[in-house]
């Protein structure tokens, strides 16, 4: 997948929790591999396959400098990024909106006419 072309490739690519919480770190600012791989307790190579998903769809962009290179939100991207940020924040609140799933699901059935 090379730039998201549809919202739901977008949405496909952060349907991982894994890159979300890159996301989040990357949010403070740019990071090389390594640290992310301490920040998060992940092995290197799960961060760097998802860091290349993210990068795919044009949500990070990396440069180098010597042999480290690092890896940030892109500045298009980064209005979305928090905003899908905030809400994943707000869903893992101690209060889970399961209330608020069976009032969707009972204020959508309709009486028959």
């Amino acid at each position: 997948m090379s730039r998201a072309r549809e919202p739901a490739d977008l949405f496909s690519v952060l349907s991982d929790d894994l890159r979300l919480r890159l996301l989040e770190v990357l949010q403070g600012g740019e990071c090389c591999v390594s640290e992310l791989v301490e920040k998060l307790g992940v092995p290197q190579y799960r961060v760097s396959r998802h860091l290349q998903v993210l990068r795919n769809v044009g949500l990070l962009v990396r440069h180098r400098s010597g042999r480290w290179i690092w890896y940030r939100v892109a500045p298009e991207w980064a209005g979305l990024v928090a905003e899908v940020l905030a809400l994943v924040r707000q869903w893992e609140e101690p209060v889970r909106p399961r209330g608020l799933v069976q009032k969707i699901v009972r204020g959508t059935r309709h009486a028959p006419s």
